[in-house]
């Protein structure tokens, strides 16, 4: 919960707990201020400065502002295009690259993910045209992704929990689930939920891009498998299909194919002029399809098994349906479960994707581009569910290529969905020669990149719950799936940075004589450091000797901040100890994100339990200067802590003098107690 109002809504500052309470004048608000000032003149607010205004502004404002929205961004492409006219070129160029590229891999995609590879196509056009216009940043490439088709996989698999349906049942399922899953997305965008992906660490995302990679490299085994009671491959079921021999000739030329593209994949790249220029997924499938064609069945008479053979593209446009109009029988749980599954899964890849390229073109990330780009992707995933297809998510690979080709504005990525919808119309005949082992080959190669092949050296030098997480995480992606590898690595690292966090909480207690103290009593004085929340509140209550201690005692929380109820009722245990040995806990210097907490659990009504609260503010402009007798008071209202008789304001200036310690922090000290607070929070 952020301490400023919305945008629109007076933007206080919330500097103090009465001064939140109380109503603000006019000139105590930036509104208010503007308005003794005068009228000022318009100025177009620059582009940054918009888009945290919306960031900050409510989600409904936002929806009511679509229109604008979507008019200031076609208004500033179109001004960025006129005015730098050989960046509309470059863009056009890229989208042409990128299509080329995304084509041999939304294929090998839609086998991965058990659907007609027209599926897998159909869904790179339409997500790829919609996220590019309406996504979180200019430059994103979206498409039939492998993280959602290794999922889709299991949806579609006579094996899979859908196993007793028929196939074009199954392939319902999956277009209805990416229903769900568009709304879900959608959702998330709206209420702001994409930026959670910022908690998984750095251990999981390791664990699922080794998982991603070992699931796609299982799935391209199928390309080593025949059935020869078929006309079409797809057409047949997991138990009839049969290994390939190492005696036939169609074995090694399948390898041979697979092998030399996996090959072209890494040293075509490498070559001066021409290797950054041609994708080396397209040299990969041209070599295999002319190898194939014109040396291997002419000559050899070992043919391999082309996408015709397959399942083949049929080239025409996809027609609207409702997925879940044709069902037989309906699944929901299932179809929930995945569609849950697709969301989390495509949105983690999304915000992968986002922040990699921020980096790349030296970009600030906002909340508001991640909120954006969650809507787009579930507004993508939606509309490519009535048209028959499975949808997906952003692509780091294709995404880092558009922008290295100089691509920095929207219509590159609109440009490669129009291309390759034209290649799929057009040359879907020739797409159909492609042998399957070429594009196999090429995944072979994606695998390669995508599994991090550093894991194995770090994962001795790192701590062991590190290590475990990324283990975790990559077994569960391969056994289970992704989303469920991901949510347990982040449980994983949650409890052990809870455990590591709670041992950092120090402790200190020293004795105050008689003749320091401004009561002339002896008294002691506990101080904490770190954080007091849930897992480390055992370690507070435990170091207090409260038989030992004299009948005053001081809890002095300059260096701490309470977390969580668990902390306040931590101090009310021990509190309850003291007042039943008829002794004083008296808590002092608490910080005013630890009152604002406070007040949020008790009650807004409820006054804020602690001697450091008051309605004034400090010279300095820091947090509230105490009043002692109020505090006490206060502290007797509430009876959360037993505390002395009131005491006067002589008494409180005479122990400022004697001991700042035990007692009330004076105005010249509260600015920096507020920042050694904040230190101790962030440790």
């Amino acid at each position: 919960m952020s301490d400023r109002a919305p945008a629109g809504g007076g933007d206080v500052e919330l500097t103090s707990l009465s001064a939140a309470r109380g109503a603000a004048t006019p000139a105590a608000s930036p509104a208010g201020a503007a308005a003794q000032a005068g009228p000022e003149p318009a100025v177009a607010a620059p582009a940054h400065e918009t888009l945290s205004t919306y960031e900050r502004a409510p989600t409904l404002s936002v929806i009511r502002s679509t229109p604008y929205l979507l008019y200031e961004f076609a208004a500033k492409g179109a001004a960025l295009y006129w005015s730098k006219p050989a960046l509309l070129g470059k863009e056009l160029l890229a989208g042409v690259i990128v299509a080329i590229m995304q084509l041999p891999e939304s294929v090998a995609f839609s086998y991965v993910a058990g659907v007609p590879p027209a599926v897998g196509l159909q869904s790179t056009v339409i997500l790829g045209f919609i996220t590019g216009l309406l996504g979180g940043k200019a430059a994103m490439i979206s498409g039939c992704a492998g993280a959602m088709a290794v999922i889709a996989k299991e949806m579609t698999s006579d094996t899979g929990p859908l196993g007793h349906l028929d196939l074009d049942n199954r392939i319902l399922h999956l277009f209805t689930a990416m229903t769900v899953c568009g709304v879900i997305q959608i959702l998330a965008g709206l209420l702001r939920l994409g930026n959670l992906a910022r908690l998984i660490p750095a251990t999981a995302m390791i664990g699922f891009m080794n998982g991603l990679a070992i699931v796609i490299f299982i799935a391209q085994l199928t390309a080593f498998q025949t059935c020869d009671g078929h006309a079409r491959f797809y057409d047949c079921d997991a138990s009839e299909r049969k290994w390939l021999q190492p005696d036939e000739g169609r074995t090694w030329a399948t390898v041979g194919i697979a092998l030399v593209s996996t090959a072209i994949m890494f040293t075509w790249p490498l070559l001066p002029r021409v290797g950054p220029v041609v994708p080396a997924p397209l040299v990969a499938i041209i070599v295999g399809s002319l190898f194939e064609h014109f040396i291997n069945r002419p000559f050899i008479g070992a043919p391999t098994r082309t996408i015709d053979e397959t399942a083949p593209i049929s080239g025409g446009l996809a027609s609207f349906q409702v997925p879940w109009a044709n069902l037989g029988s309906v699944e929901l749980g299932e179809v929930f479960r995945f569609g849950a599954v697709f969301a989390a899964v495509g949105l983690i890849e999304s915000v992968m994707t986002l922040q990699a390229v921020n980096e790349l073109t030296g970009t600030v990330p906002t909340m508001f581009a991640v909120s954006q780009e969650c809507v787009a992707q579930g507004l993508g995933n939606l509309v490519s569910s009535f048209f028959g297809a499975m949808g997906g998510d952003t692509m780091i690979g294709q995404s880092t290529i558009n922008i290295n080709s100089g691509a920095r504005g929207r219509i590159s990525g609109m440009t490669a969905a129009i291309v390759l919808l034209i290649i799929v119309v057009v040359a879907s005949s020739v797409v159909n020669l492609v042998p399957v082992a070429a594009l196999t080959g090429v995944l072979f190669a994606i695998v390669i990149k995508t599994f991090n092949w550093n894991t194995f050296r770090v994962l001795f030098r790192i701590p062991r719950i590190e290590a475990l997480t990324i283990v975790l995480v990559t077994v569960l992606a391969v056994l289970m799936d992704l989303a469920i590898a991901v949510f347990a690595g982040v449980a994983l690292t949650a409890i052990a940075s809870s455990w590591n966090t709670a041992r950092l909480v120090e402790v200190e207690s020293r004795d105050v004589a008689a003749a320091a103290s401004h009561d002339g009593k002896p008294s002691k004085v506990y101080t904490v450091k770190g954080a007091l929340f849930f897992a480390s509140t055992r370690a507070l209550v435990e170091e207090f000797d409260v038989e030992g201690d004299p009948d005053h005692v001081y809890l002095d929380l300059r260096a701490s901040i309470i977390s969580d109820f668990s902390a306040i009722e931590a101090v009310h245990a021990v509190a309850r100890k003291y007042k039943e040995a008829k002794k004083h806990l008296h808590v002092t210097r608490l910080c005013p994100r630890s009152m604002r907490r406070l007040e949020r659990l008790l009650g807004a009504d409820s006054e804020v339990a602690t001697l450091y609260a008051d309605g004034t503010t400090s010279a300095a402009g820091g947090p509230p200067s105490p009043d002692p007798a109020t505090s006490a008071r206060r502290l007797s209202q509430l009876h959360m802590f037993d505390v002395p008789d009131m005491v006067t304001q002589a008494d409180a200036e005479a122990a400022l003098e004697d001991d700042e310690d035990i007692d009330v922090v004076d105005r010249a000290t509260v600015s920096a107690l507020q920042d050694e607070t904040t230190a101790a929070a962030r440790v």
